[in-house]
Parts: structure tokens; sequence; C-alpha cells
């Protein structure tokens, strides 16, 4: 296995301050990268999914220097992540790969899932509409 190169959260700021284009290894976990492209810095993990182990790279959200205490009140998933979060998560991603749990697959029958219900809830909202239109008013 390949030695890692820790990048110290410093370092991490520096490289996402300077805003020069590429993908850049940060280390802890294998496959984990700051990708940098034009004004966007994002996490992504690269790594291989599936049964025919194709490379894929999951991102994993937008890149924030730190959080605030008080900003993390009530909110249950943060859309931007620390370094120490994205460290969190290419883990718990990795371990849901290795268990078997393909992410993209995962993503796309969560969204066939959403899309599934707000369309029984948009048919139930026109059979409610038709049926108050039909009814005589008391």
């Amino acid at each position: 296995m390949p030695r890692l190169a820790y990048l110290h959260p410093a370092q991490v700021t520096k490289i996402a301050k300077a805003k020069k284009p590429g993908r850049y290894a940060v280390g802890h976990v294998p496959g984990l990268y700051l990708r940098i492209e034009g004004n966007s810095v994002a996490w992504v993990l690269r790594t291989k999914i599936g049964k025919d182990g194709r490379r894929a790279e999951i991102g994993l959200g937008p890149y924030i220097e730190r959080r605030d205490a008080e900003a993390m009140i009530g909110e249950v998933e943060p859309y931007e992540k620390t370094l120490a979060e994205a460290y969190e998560w290419a883990r718990r991603r990795r371990s849901g790969i290795r268990a078997g749990v393909d992410p993209v697959e995962a993503k796309r029958e969560a969204a066939a899932a959403r899309a599934a219900e707000a369309k029984a809830l948009k048919n139930a909202a026109v059979n409610i509409m038709r049926h108050v239109a039909v009814s005589p008013t008391p």
C-alpha cells in the first residue's frame, strides 16, 4: 500500500486559498482529495465501486476552513465540510463500499424514491382539488 502524505490543516487551508487548479491528496484516508476547479474547492473521494470495480469520484461537499459552534446548532448534515468532517465522511463512505454499498447507485435509488413520493403527493393534491371543486359549498 502506498504511503500517504498527511497534510496539516494549515497546509490544506493554504492550498485552498491559492486556488491553483488540481487535485491534492490530503492523506489519512486513502483516496481523499481536495479538488480545485476555477472558484470551486471541494472534497472528493476517489475509489473503486460496484461489482466491476470501476473507479469513481464521489463528491463529499465543498471545502470550508472552519465551522463556528453557533452555525452547527440545529444543523443535521452540514453541506460544507471542514478537514475533520471530510475525514469522517470519507471513512464512512469507504467502510460502506467495503460492505458492498454502491454510493452512486444508492444516490440514484434515493432520488427515484423521492421522485415517486413527490408524484404520489402531487396526485393526491390533484384528487383533493377535484373533490373540492366538485363539492357544493355549504
